[in-house]
């Protein structure tokens, strides 16, 4: 992953970044391709800060927002979308985070948060971002909690012995 998002300079490979970025911006209604593109950019910068940072660099993140954006019930895209914020900055300075919410991104991140299969990756790209976060819980009575139940603090029904 690093190879197609740096290049290798001892082979002359150059970056596949900026091609992958123009056709998602050349693209930007075909909904599998923006959700592939999304999904691609966070397995590129996970755990690598310097595929990440040219990520930045390459405008990524605004590539990755307007995708969110322009399909926001589409919870595939918006769940890819979370997990590559959250992948980028995750390592990033106070100042690179503020270039990524300045872009717009806490606002797109918590509408994506609504979705209940993206709770999890919303709230860690916000966490990240440095922004408030709050997990909010929806049980299927349609009742609301601010705080996820933590293991221990409700009593399991849990039987270790069948009788």
């Amino acid at each position: 992953k690093t190879a197609l998002c740096l290049g290798t300079p001892s082979s002359n490979n150059s970056s596949v970044l900026p091609v992958l970025i123009a056709v998602a911006r050349a693209h930007p209604q075909h909904a599998q391709l923006q959700e592939h593109f999304c999904g691609t950019l966070a397995a590129m910068a996970l755990r690598r800060p310097n595929n990440a940072l040219r990520i930045l660099q390459e405008e990524g993140p605004l590539a990755i927002l307007t995708a969110m954006k322009q399909h926001p019930f589409n919870v595939v895209l918006q769940r890819q979308g979370c997990l590559a914020i959250r992948n980028v900055v995750s390592r990033f300075t106070p100042e690179q985070k503020e270039q990524i919410l300045e872009m717009g991104a806490e606002q797109v991140i918590q509408q994506a948060g609504q979705h209940r299969s993206c709770v999890d990756e919303a709230y860690a790209a916000l966490r990240d971002l440095g922004c408030k976060a709050s997990r909010t819980t929806i049980h299927e009575d349609g009742t609301m909690t601010n705080q996820p139940q933590m293991f221990g603090q409700v009593k399991s029904n849990f039987r270790p012995v069948y009788d």
